[in-house]
């Protein structure tokens, strides 16, 4: 018995292990004994399983008996347990060797060959009325066979959680891998994958109904499979630097932005993807088929012409002119400290007579203090707060030079409400201490909001609320004031 890493994300855990006589507890065909090897997987409450059509690459999961759906077991056809990646980890070992690369290289082969099989399966789906349900770059994993060939296998086909158990939100819906994937973000994604569950059981819709639905489904996947693509090529952290501050990738960024776009399969495949004008999960795996992903990294751009003298003219004029301001600046600092003395920190025209200057020092050195001791961090924002007080002053500067402090305030009061939340699963204390503890880090990021002028990232203080109720608490709306101690 081996615990597995990896093997899709909707499982609590995964382990490998002989089967032996275990039987599955499905409602709609006999039990059978399962025998041989495979991945049993237990799952978080209120998750449920809805078995998926019989598809390369897409297993079947059984319940196992007595334990009421929170255990699910799939056989595997060999008796050694699969080594696989996930498309991300191939990208990664393709891309350090990129220079090097030839057509025929076998982690390029693996690579078309992954990402063909993962379109054909998506097109199995949506024939029998499926989705590729909620897909993450380790939901689709790569191997080979003992053989020596390729397949994929999606384990995460089929699983959703149903929001209505009441209970803690799964760590795969709430902290998902990649989750610009999805176009309106993780949980809606699931609440799409538990309605599919759920009408695979009792369908009430109409013929048309039917029909628009799957249409909207199908072009929703294309997109999906055009963002993992391309995160296949370039990787997750290029491909979130696309994304900015939006929730997906909703279109290719210009060529400026990211110049590693000049293969045919950009233009070809994914731009028209992401822009709705592939509708199908097989036309896309046909463009696939004439321009493959492996392109993207054997693509060698022409190199610039040679701009001669001119060139060079032009960069020494730069360069000096560099340099002249370079030198011209740290002259007019050494001048400034001359004869006004050392500037104040983040706001260099607050005078040495004003009683803000020496507070600005204290609170440079009470930051640096903060990002090392979070036991310090309280002291540290309350005399943020009191040298934002003394900046507002008439006789200061009136700008808002200390905005990214506040940030830098909103964005440690938001870690420390994700640090509340993971002591919660972890270490659980009595709900009186617990409901405190909540109440205390929704309070300092709303307090973090209100000068930040802005709201947190909208994941956080809704999840804290949802523990707080569960606790008995009351969520405080973030439109009432906070009463003053």
């Amino acid at each position: 018995m081996t615990r597995m890493q990896g093997w899709g994300v909707t499982g609590w855990s995964d382990t490998w292990k002989a089967l032996g006589s275990d039987v599955p507890d499905d409602d709609d065909v006999e039990a059978v004994v399962l025998d041989g090897y495979g991945v049993e997987r237990t799952v978080d409450p209120g998750v449920v399983y809805s078995p998926p059509p019989e598809l390369a690459g897409v297993p079947r999961w059984h319940a196992k008996a007595g334990f009421e759906g929170r255990i699910l077991q799939m056989t595997w056809p060999e008796d050694v347990e699969p080594s696989t990646r996930s498309l991300l980890d191939l990208q990664a070992a393709i891309a350090r060797r990129r220079k090097s690369l030839v057509a025929d290289d076998p982690d390029l082969v693996a690579l078309d060959t992954a990402i063909d099989q993962l379109a054909a399966a998506a097109a199995g789906l949506h024939a029998a009325d499926r989705s590729l349900g909620y897909l993450q770059p380790d939901s689709c994993r790569v191997g080979r066979w003992r053989d020596g060939r390729p397949y994929i296998s999606l384990p995460d086909v089929g699983f959703a959680w149903d929001k209505r158990s009441g209970l803690m939100i799964p760590r795969w819906i709430s902290e998902p891998g990649l989750e610009q994937l999805f176009e309106d973000g993780a949980e809606l994604r699931n609440d799409d994958c538990l309605a599919e569950a759920q009408r695979a059981r009792n369908d009430a819709r109409d013929i048309h109904q039917r029909a628009s639905d799957a249409a909207a489904s199908e072009v929703a996947d294309v997109k999906i499979l055009a963002r993992l693509i391309a995160a296949s090529l370039v990787g997750a952290d290029e491909f979130r630097r696309w994304c900015g501050g939006r929730k997906c990738l909703a279109m290719l960024p210009a060529k400026d932005v990211a110049p590693d776009t000049q293969a045919e399969i950009w233009d070809k495949v994914i731009a028209p993807a992401l822009a709705g004008q592939i509708r199908t999960c097989e036309e896309l795996r046909m463009r696939l088929a004439v321009h493959r992903p492996s392109s993207h990294f054997l693509h060698v751009p022409p190199a610039p012409p040679w701009a001669g003298w001119a060139m060079l003219r032009r960069g020494g004029v730069v360069a000096a002119v560099v340099c002249t301001l370079g030198l011209l600046w740290m002259v007019s600092d050494d001048v400034i400290k001359l004869i006004v003395g050392e500037p104040a920190p983040f706001c260099r025209v607050v005078p040495k007579t004003n009683p803000l200057y020496q507070q600005l020092f204290e609170l440079k050195e009470s930051r640096e203090t903060s990002r090392g001791d979070v036991a310090s961090r309280p002291g540290y924002w309350g005399l943020l707060q009191e040298c934002l007080s003394a900046h507002a002053a008439p006789d200061t500067c009136g700008r808002s030079c200390l905005s990214e402090l506040v940030d830098e305030w909103l964005t440690q009061a938001e870690e420390e409400g994700r640090a509340v939340k993971e002591r919660l699963r972890s270490r659980p204390q009595p709900t009186a201490d617990e409901v405190r503890e909540i109440e205390s880090a929704i309070a300092a990021i709303r307090q973090a909001e209100a000068e930040a002028k802005r709201s947190s990232r909208p994941s956080v203080v809704p999840l804290l609320e949802r523990e707080l109720r569960l606790r008995g608490g009351v969520a405080r709306s973030s439109a009432e004031p906070e009463k003053n101690p």
